[in-house]
This record gives C-alpha cells, sequence and structure tokens, in this order.
C-alpha cells in the first residue's frame, strides 16, 4: 500500500481483508515496507499515504512500515514483533520477504491476488513467491480446473472472492443517467509471460477490443485511467471509440473524491488483464 501512493483501489484491496477480519473480533496488524534505496522525500510521502489511509478506517494503531533495515513508522519493530508471535499472517503476492519477521507466525498464509503471474514464474523459474507459506489462497477461483490453464505448483489452493465491506459504502446512490466508470491502469506492473506456447498478456491486450465500445452503444463512459505517454495511440484510439479520459491522480486524490466518482456511476464497466480471461481464472 505505502508503495502506490494515490491509488486508493489498490489500497482498498488491503483495508477489506483488514476491515473484514476485524469485524469477526480478529485483533489486525498490517505490514508494509518502503523499497531499498528509496530517497528520504520519498520514503515520508509514502509512509504519509499509508497513515492516512489506515486513519481514514480507523485502524491508526494498527500499521508498521520498514523504512530502514530496522527501523519502521507506525509500530516500532519490537512491538510489531510482538504481534506477529503466534498471529496468522497472510502475505498478499508473498510482499513480506523479511525472514526474523515471517519466522513468528504460527501459521503463513499465502494470499495470491494475481493469478496466473505467481504460479507460471514459479513453474517458468522466474520467481519462487510461494515458499516458506503454510497454506495458499486465490482469487482465481477455477484453478485447478481442467479448463484452467493456471498450474497448481504442486498446491492445494484455497479458492475466495475478494471482500467487500459494504458499510464503507453506503448511503452512495447513483446519479440518474450516470455514466458507466471505471478507474484503472493500461498496463500495471507486470509484463507479458509466456507459457507453454501461449504469451499471456496484460489489461491493455484486452481492452483494445473494447475501444468502439461508447460509440456503438451511444452511451457515456468515462474512465480514470493510468496511460503511459508511449501508449498514445491506445489513448487517442480511446478517445476516438468515444471514452471520455481523467486523470486518475484527481479522482484518487482523496476518498471523498474517490467514492463521488464511484457513487456517480450508472455501474462499473472494467476489462480484466488478459491473463486473466484467456487462463479461464475464473
Amino acid at each position: 500500500m505505502a508503495q502506490a501512493p494515490g491509488r486508493l483501489g489498490h489500497a482498498w484491496v488491503f483495508l477489506q481483508y483488514l476491515l473484514g477480519f476485524k469485524r469477526l473480533g480478529y485483533d489486525v496488524t498490517f505490514v508494509d515496507a518502503v523499497p531499498d534505496g528509496t530517497d528520504g522525500r520519498t520514503t515520508a510521502a509514502m509512509v504519509d499515504w499509508l497513515r492516512n489511509c489506515m486513519t481514514h478506517v480507523g485502524l491508526e494503531e494498527s500499521w508498521s512500515v520498514r523504512v530502514t533495515d530496522a527501523g519502521h513508522a507506525g509500530l516500532s519493530r519490537e512491538e510489531l514483533r510482538g504481534r506477529l508471535r503466534d498471529s496468522i499472517l497472510f502475505n498478499f503476492n508473498g510482499f513480506l520477504h523479511d525472514g526474523e519477521l515471517l519466522a513468528l507466525p504460527r501459521q503463513r498464509v499465502f494470499v495470491d491476488i494475481d493469478p496466473g503471474f505467481n504460479q507460471m514464474w514459479l513453474e517458468l523459474g522466474l520467481a519462487n513467491v510461494l515458499s516458506g507459506h503454510d497454506a495458499f489462497v486465490t482469487v482465481g477461483t477455477r484453478i485447478g480446473q481442467r479448463t484452467c490453464a493456471i498450474p497448481t505448483v504442486g498446491q492445494a489452493w484455497i479458492t475466495t472472492l475478494p471482500p467487500v465491506v459494504l458499510d464503507w459504502w453506503r448511503g452512495e446512490s447513483p446519479e440518474p443517467r450516470g455514466p458507466f466508470t471505471s478507474i484503472a491502469s493500461w498496463r500495471g506492473r507486470f509484463a507479458p509471460v509466456d507459457y507453454r506456447g501461449k504469451t499471456y498478456g496484460l489489461r491493455a491486450h484486452e481492452f483494445r477490443r473494447y475501444v468502439d465500445l461508447p460509440r456503438l452503444t451511444g452511451s457515456p463512459f468515462v474512465l480514470a485511467l493510468d496511460i503511459d505517454p508511449t501508449d498514445e495511440s491506445d489513448r487517442l484510439a480511446l478517445i476516438g471509440g468515444g471514452w471520455q479520459l481523467r486523470d486518475p491522480r484527481v479522482v484518487t486524490r482523496d476518498t471523498a473524491a474517490y467514492k463521488s466518482f464511484i457513487a456517480g456511476s450508472t455501474g462499473e464497466f472494467c476489462v480484466a488483464k488478459a491473463m486473466y480471461v484467456e487462463t479461464s481464472s475464473g
């Protein structure tokens, strides 16, 4: 969460789990880390973003982010060690790889929120973020089925849908005749993956099929899109197809703006990454 300032959709992925477990009666703590070599100004911005997100949902005393080898913002490393002892750790995409901290929980659960990438990387020998965990959870609800192309890599996967704590969205009603909306990144962090003779691509590769959707339907579609200047031809194609593009930094500048953008929508229209679609991931 700290590494993605301003990306509220990304932040809410983790906040939903924290708030959900808290509602079930658990004590929750969010553990994060700033990348090694990050300069002081960027580190401060990352920490401030995380602090603001956690404070917004009433978890201002429930987070710790490593900013140096032993230094933490939020809870100190000593306090964090105390909370991790005998806990259950949910490690999203294996992001936490601090050996000392990983040794403390009584159970380590790998939570796969990018189905296909983690498993194929492992089989191809590109990355192994699954090792050291006791249980494996994925939002790819069809993994293990005959028609799903994602390898199980020898694990018994528990499948689950991403949680949503609806209490934080009550009272939000759509405007009459509002547009269809979405907030998305065009490519994201990962490169396409070549696996068993097939290339599994990104959202951009799938979204190009829908560039003419607004023009064909006559309905308004507003897309807050993070797109790189090198993809200018794609941006122009979207505009030509009738998409109204917005700056995602404005839409997600704070929680109020984010919720207002969503609440003013007739409905969300979003395109999944080609990796998720072409593997029949569920």
